[in-house]
């Protein structure tokens, strides 16, 4: 067997193996069996270190993970299989009869799984290594562990209990000193239990760290000491295994927070509004040339310039420095954005960045391999509270090799994170990544490459513009900024970079919600047929004299059947033009345009209504608004005052009442202010007019509505409060006016200031007592009852709501119970007046008085009128 001679100089037994000098090239496949376009070659010159690369045109844009093992397409049918890591070392053994193959890649997925179905066709896997810790703790070491049943060929007389960490002796110096048979090849070939023997000595290298650990404080001589010890035990053990072995036997069990261990607050985790988190991984997405790397230097430009906020959102903490990884632009490119942002000045053909400024650009460009980690760790361990910038991902994954789609990816990120969270340095880390193609709502939508690249992130940001231009020159440059991730809430904001040249600056359009909306409200109509377009206009119309639309209005506007014009007003909604109350019943929803202020049907308003009447009630919720006028008539607002003190005469003189005109070319009712002769009235409900058709009557406003005649008579419902209620017991003929004198009896309760509801006076008690809107009814306050209220929604009589009139301002109870906090009004039966008292009271109720009344408004109460109330 071959034996090093320790005696001779090193150069003697460390010699390797004579080299040729000059190109050798080596022929490669895909694994789908594809040639590699072009070949990879070994240059060896005298007196320098070995080259092999690919050549000119490398993989074709393909990765190198993709790339089968040198001279595997003839490992085909073999029952022996030997694995080594060079292809000069494949080519000896190929060249001696055995089946050989060189490795490519440290760690090769797909080679594992092949091996494994080789192993279990019965074909012997053999690992050949050279003797050095480059071979051993990194392609064998992983192979041994993922493919099972493997055995090795260690070349005799190396030491393999002591390897050094690179540069080993391996098969061919072992071949070429001693030129073995194949037989003495075989004959050295073990099992991996072999070098596994070691791991019996585990137990004994670990309680030696462990009472190492307890009696040496300082980490460099805990390392130090645990690395002799493996060593006299035959392990060979690197830097971070021993580490490793320290970190886990340092392992203290930890008490959990608790009401006797409570956790430290260190008060706000964001950085600036709620888009970036303090002291955590935050993710910007975007495509190219939006903006990322210019915003970020602008917010830390304000965070130095000790500005209390950026762009409109607060600074809630501040970093010290900026630390930027910039692989992805130039010195020349990163000095136009340093000057701009006032973190750099130009002296002469230099830019000197600012004291609280460190960057690596792309001529100094730092990889996150294990150095630049370690570079980058340092740097912010050194300037504790930085923000750090990588700038950008793609630029990482390329340089190392990996596939951004795959998720190895984002390996090199986590091994950051991790490095920063261990130095405890307070680092913020922000992390540039471009958007794919398609683009996408949210950042995690938007990026490009593999799902695990977002996911390993506390927030993420996506950056694009307002309204992308579909092709050509994007001239709206409004940019949208969107975050999503661990923070308090999701937000949007609109920003833009405007000016030319010297005079770049960022500037904000604030909160997102407000445009997002707007553009896609004009979008909507701009996309509008013409018939819904003239419907939701006339819908903006009638708003502004407080008025919605109903589908009667469309029906005449558009000369269509109720069907259509109700798919016309549902269309509109859906669409998120209208808003609608009320419900689906006989007279349909009342529709309102998008911006007024919405009505939730059944519930109350949370707040007043100028433009629809809402009322706040002594609750803190607010009443539908009872003064609604009817919404499918085009007559201005004040035409139909929402309360008339009823007249308690006949009307004469000039005074024109409000009287119905019937449109005789449509079967719509229109109202009119026309002169016309007063018959007498004995109350403002009563239908005076001998030829009367059937009547629908709003108890809400002084007028009557005349319907035209049809072939089949409609369902007589009364609008009361912009709610249908059908009338009581037949009480207003359909065919005829009232031709009696009202019965007294009927006015209960009622005032001055009060309507009366007519029952038929066939109704018995049990009708009678049942609550009625606009009935006059007592309510238990205060210890007492009190008289003066009338019902103004009697929908529900464990929820009744009751209003009344005090010194011209109006009061609402809403959550009234029936017979509990309510109770009808004592029947009062006023005496019968004299004609000769009626022509008095008829004298004294001037035309000027009357023309008053009409005209009066109902005046809701204040807030600090209804606390003073009630």
């Amino acid at each position: 067997m071959w034996k090093l001679d320790e005696t001779a100089p090193a150069k003697t037994h460390r010699a390797k193996t004579p080299r040729q000098y000059g190109i050798r090239y080596f022929d490669y496949f895909f694994w789908d069996g594809a040639a590699v376009p072009a070949q990879r070659y070994r240059k060896d010159v005298e007196g320098q270190p070995k080259e092999v690369k690919w050549g000119r045109g490398g993989l074709g844009g393909r990765s190198q993970n993709e790339v089968a093992p040198y001279l595997w397409e003839k490992a085909s049918g073999a029952k022996q299989l030997f694995v080594v890591r060079g292809e000069l070392k494949a080519e000896l053994l190929c060249g001696k009869g055995f089946a050989a193959i060189s490795l490519l890649n440290q760690k090769d997925e797909v080679l594992v799984s092949k091996l494994q179905a080789m192993r279990a066709d019965g074909v012997e896997i053999v690992l050949v290594p050279d003797c050095d810790e480059a071979d051993l703790d990194k392609w064998f070491r992983y192979l041994s562990n993922e493919v099972s049943g493997v055995k090795q060929l260690l070349a005799p007389g190396l030491p393999w209990a002591n390897p050094p960490a690179d540069g080993g002796l391996g098969i061919e110096d072992w071949i070429y000193a001693k030129s073995p048979s194949n037989e003495q090849i075989l004959a050295a070939i073990s099992s991996t239990e072999a070098i596994d023997q070691d791991a019996k000595d585990l137990n004994t290298l670990k309680n030696r760290i462990s009472s190492i650990i307890s009696e040496n404080p300082i980490a460099k001589d805990k390392l130090a000491l645990s690395r002799k010890k493996a060593n006299e035990l035959g392990f060979s053990l690197s830097a971070n295994e021993i580490k490793g072995y320290i970190e886990d036997l340092s392992y203290v069990e930890l008490i959990p927070y608790s009401h006797t261990n409570p956790m430290p607050y260190e008060g706000e985790s964001k950085i600036w509004g709620d888009l970036l988190l303090y002291d955590s991984t935050n993710l910007i997405v975007a495509p190219p040339k939006v903006g990322k790397t210019a915003l970020i230097l602008h917010l830390f430009g304000c965070m130095l310039r000790g500005e209390s906020h950026c762009l409109g959102q607060p600074i809630h903490n501040r970093c010290k420095t900026l630390i930027v990884v910039g692989n992805d632009m130039t010195t020349m490119q990163w000095g136009r954005l340093l000057i701009r942002e006032g973190l750099g000045t130009l002296v002469g053909l230099q830019v000197i960045p600012v004291p609280e400024l460190i960057i690596f650009a792309k001529d100094r460009a730092i990889q996150l391999n294990e150095q630049g980690i370690q570079t980058i760790k340092n740097a912010c361990t050194y300037n504790r509270n930085s923000m750090l910038l990588v700038d950008t991902i793609r630029s990482q994954t390329s340089s190392l090799g990996l596939d951004e789609n795959s998720r190895e990816a984002v390996k090199p990120l986590e091994n950051l994170f991790n490095a920063l969270a261990a130095a405890k340095s307070k680092t913020t880390t922000i992390i540039l990544h471009h958007a794919k193609k398609a683009g996408g709502a949210s950042a995690i939508d938007a990026s490009a490459g593999s799902s695990a690249i977002p996911a390993a992130f506390d927030q993420t940001l996506n950056m694009n513009w307002l309204s992308p231009a579909e092709s050509g020159l994007q001239e709206d440059r409004r940019i949208l900024v969107s975050s999503s991730g661990r923070g308090s809430q999701d937000q949007q904001i609109v920003v833009e970079l405007v000016g030319q040249e010297t005079n770049v600056r960022w500037i904000s359009h604030g909160n997102a919600k407000d445009l997002i909306k707007a553009e896609a409200i004009l979008r909507v109509e701009e996309g509008l047929s013409a018939p819904r377009a003239r419907v939701y206009d006339q819908g903006q119309t009638l708003y502004q004299s407080g008025k919605g639309i109903r589908y009667r209005a469309v029906m005449e506007l558009l000369q269509c059947s109720r069907f259509a014009a109700n798919r016309h007003l549902a269309a509109i909604h859906r669409a998120g033009l209208f808003i609608r109350t009320g419900n689906k019943g006989n007279e349909g929803y009342i529709y309102y345009p998008h911006y007024a202020e919405r009505i939730e049907e059944g519930s109350a308003l949370s707040s007043n209504s100028a433009d629809l009447g809402g009322v706040s009630d002594l609750k803190g919720v607010s009443d539908p608004p009872s003064n609604l006028p009817d919404l499918d008539q085009s007559s201005p607002s004040f035409l139909t005052p929402p309360s008339i003190s009823p007249s308690k005469t006949a009307i004469s003189g000039d005074v024109a009442p409000f009287q119905p005109i019937l449109d005789q070319s449509s079967s719509m009712c229109t109202l009119s202010k026309k002169k016309q002769p007063s018959p007498p009235l004995e109350t403002e409900f009563s239908i005076g007019s001998d030829n009367s058709s059937d009547p629908l009557v709003s108890l809400n406003a002084l007028n009557v509505r005349q319907c035209a005649e049809s072939e089949t008579p409609p369902d007589p419902l009364v609008s009361l409060n912009a709610r249908n209620v059908r009338p009581f017991n037949n009480s207003l003929s359909s065919s005829s006016s009232l031709k009696e004198p009202i019965p007294t009896s009927f006015l209960a309760g009622l005032t001055s200031n009060e309507r009366a509801l007519y029952v038929n006076d066939s109704a018995n008690d049990t009708e009678t007592l049942k609550p009625q809107l606009e009935q006059a009814v007592q309510v238990f306050r205060k210890g007492e009852w009190e008289s003066g209220w009338t019902i103004c929604d009697s929908r529900n009589p464990h929820s009744l709501r009751i209003r009344t009139e005090r010194d011209g301002k109006v009061f609402q109870l809403a959550n009234q119970r029936w017979e509990i906090d309510l109770r009808p009004e004592p029947l009062e039966v006023p005496a019968s007046p004299s004609k000769a008292d009626a022509r008095a009271t008829e004298l004294d109720t001037s035309s000027e008085d009357l023309q008053r009344a009409s005209i009066r408004v109902e005046m809701p109460a204040t807030d600090a009128e209804r606390d003073s109330f009630f």
